[in-house]
């Protein structure tokens, strides 16, 4: 099965307690063939360093590929976190704002 452009709902949180099965529904994704992954943040209220890593491995996984993926519906509060972190550069992003 092929996919050229998926979309994911990660959910209100990206964390320690949910990372495994959003990691896994991510690799998943992208070993299925999807040249763009779109993660629709609309939801997503908090994010810890492990819901980090999951993002920064997917998107590393997909860009080996030659693929991208987009983070949309950042909210502010999360777009400042990815600053803070100085990742807005390792991501497209598009701000819900």
């Amino acid at each position: 099965m092929s996919a050229e452009n998926v979309t994911v709902n990660p959910g209100k949180s990206i964390e320690e307690s949910t990372a495994k099965g959003f990691s896994a529904k991510l690799l998943s994704i992208i070993e299925n063939g999807a040249d763009e992954l779109f993660v629709d943040m609309t939801e997503v209220q908090e994010i810890d360093p492990v819901g980090l890593g999951v993002l920064i491995a997917a998107q590393n996984s997909l860009k080996k590929v030659g693929g991208v993926m987009t983070l949309t519906n950042v909210s502010p509060d999360i777009f400042d976190l990815f600053k803070v972190m100085r990742l807005e550069d390792h991501f497209e992003i598009q701000s819900s704002v």
